[in-house]
């Protein structure tokens, strides 16, 4: 850390609507630490909230610790370079407001897209958020983003009733595409990985189908509980051998999906993969659907997250602090066996 105070002064108001705060930073590639600043309200829009859990994003945030993210390279680039400031779904505790702020108020918890920081400015008029009901455990809301981005692949590639999907990597992102097919209609939904326990946990979350492909190919895995071929494959890692494998099992006419982001160029069999079989390669990067679109599904996701219909529990590994973040980043890149969902917590709690 780089403020010597031995006691924690984000408690503490500075001024009116000033708070010192904490957040993590990558200062360089590989090089994790804790940022002391001031949140403050500065515009009649902002809103200061106290941030209550955070949930780690493992796929976007080590391609930033590692500086593996391709937009390093990217001159015109003004959003991947050091220091990076990680995190991007958030609940918090409304704690003070601008004064032309409408339809929040202090005590109000919210779901938003919040640094992994004990409190942080959002400005109501341009940040987006979402009110969690009265009553509701807060705790699955903190997965909204990632469940928004899982939503991509149905989105861009729904199964109706009938087809059968396999999604490759039951991470956080990949265990809720998962759901997520299995919630719209698909008759089978296969989860793949090579992590016993990830499987396990798919398990918990409801994916009774699934299967560890270690030391064999996606077709031979598939082939031993008795499945020929997919209609839908998904691919929600971002590992070049794993979409490879994707596009074999996925039978004529059917469609493979990019859920997981790529992070490196890739030769692919276009003749025999994709152009023999009439199949469809489909791009689902979040960034696919506009604003309009994912406010349409805001309904349906808080439907499920307040409901208990979209399973997180089982997801969650690890409760940790800010402090311990450097080996969070570690344990994430180098265990990945043990680590699959981690939630920053901060010790508040929503008022009863």
């Amino acid at each position: 850390m780089n403020d010597n105070t031995s006691a924690r002064a984000y408690s503490i108001p500075i001024k009116e609507y000033i708070m010192r705060a904490e957040r993590i930073v990558f200062r360089d590639k590989l090089v994790c630490d804790v940022d002391r600043y001031d949140a403050e309200i500065r515009t009649d829009t902002d809103v200061l909230v106290e941030t209550v859990a955070s949930l780690v994003s493992a796929g976007t945030e080590l391609a930033m610790y590692t500086k593996i993210h391709p937009r390093f390279s990217d001159p015109t680039n003004a959003w991947a370079k050091y220091p990076f400031f990680p995190g991007y779904s958030s609940v918090g505790i409304v704690r003070e407001t601008g004064a032309a702020v409408k339809g929040l108020s202090a005590g109000d918890t919210i779901y938003f897209w919040g640094k992994h920081a004990t409190y942080q400015v959002i400005n109501a008029a341009s940040s987006r958020y979402i009110k969690i009901p009265a009553g509701v455990d807060y705790e699955p809301f903190v997965f909204y983003h990632m469940a928004e981005i899982a939503l991509t692949a149905p989105w861009q590639m729904s199964a109706s009733f009938g087809k059968s999907v396999l999604v490759a990597g039951m991470g956080v992102i990949g265990n809720l595409a998962a759901q997520l097919y299995l919630l719209s209609g698909a008759s089978h939904v296969y989860g793949v990985d090579i992590v016993d326990r990830r499987l396990s946990q798919a398990n918990a979350c409801g994916l009774h189908e699934t299967v560890n492909p270690a030391g064999r190919s996606f077709v031979e895995a598939l082939s031993s509980i008795g499945v020929a071929g997919v209609d839908i494959a998904v691919e929600a890692i971002g590992a070049n051998p794993v979409i490879r494998e994707c596009l074999k099992t996925v039978n004529k006419n059917g469609a493979a999906v990019l859920l997981g982001s790529p992070r490196t160029p890739m030769e692919v069999d276009l003749y025999d993969d994709v152009h023999c079989k009439g199949m469809k390669l489909v791009g689902a990067h979040e960034g696919s659907l506009t604003p309009d679109e994912k406010r349409a599904v805001e309904p349906y996701l808080i439907t499920l997250l307040a409901n208990g219909l979209l399973k997180t529990g089982p997801l969650i590994t690890h409760r940790l602090t800010i402090d311990d973040a450097p080996a969070v980043y570690d344990g994430l890149l180098n265990r990945k066996d043990e680590f699959t969902g981690v939630l920053f917590t901060y010790g508040k709690q929503r008022a009863a």
